[in-house]
């Protein structure tokens, strides 16, 4: 007598090879078209809003940025942590009746809130002043002092002031 055997499915598993030859699990799906474009669509709403391009149209930075450079500000950098010295930012600059985008400017912090700055005072150049910085106050001068509207013409910015710290040089 012959023997019959039984064909059995061991488990309710049948996997289908993928391009490697490995066997895809069920559940487990590939990452589809729709998914890359929302990602896509996510990581640019972030850049859009988290960065800002700058074209440098003046002398006040150089050597650092000359004329015609472009800056990567990154308008975030000071959610977590206070400016420091040494970093370039962008900020609002100080002029009555403008509020365009030429009232911006790039300049680096010198002073931090709790130092205490000495320098010439650019409206007369006679005489020295010397101001504590508050809380919430930075002082800051372009590189090139001979050519820079900075904090000793107008004073002290605040922080609400700053818009973003210079990441990249173009």
């Amino acid at each position: 007598m012959p023997v019959k055997f039984k064909r059995v499915n061991v488990g309710s598993y049948q996997g289908r090879n993928n391009m490697f030859g490995k066997i895809r699990k069920p559940g487990k799906k590939k990452i589809t078209f729709f998914s890359l474009l929302v990602i896509l669509f996510v990581c640019s709403v972030y850049c859009i809003l988290s960065f800002r391009i700058i074209h440098v149209d003046g002398e006040s930075m150089q050597p650092a940025l000359m004329k015609g450079d472009y800056a990567l500000v990154n308008r975030y950098s000071y959610v977590f942590s206070a400016p420091k010295k040494g970093d370039i930012v962008l900020v609002k600059r100080k002029t009555e009746g403008r509020s365009d985008n030429n009232n911006l400017s790039i300049k680096r912090i010198t002073g931090i809130p709790g130092d205490r700055v000495q320098f010439m005072n650019a409206k007369d150049n006679s005489k020295n002043v010397t101001v504590t910085l508050p809380d919430g106050e930075y002082f800051l001068v372009g590189d090139n002092t001979a050519n820079s509207y900075d904090s000793r013409h107008y004073g002290p910015m605040k922080d609400s002031e700053i818009i973003g710290k210079v990441i990249f040089i173009i």
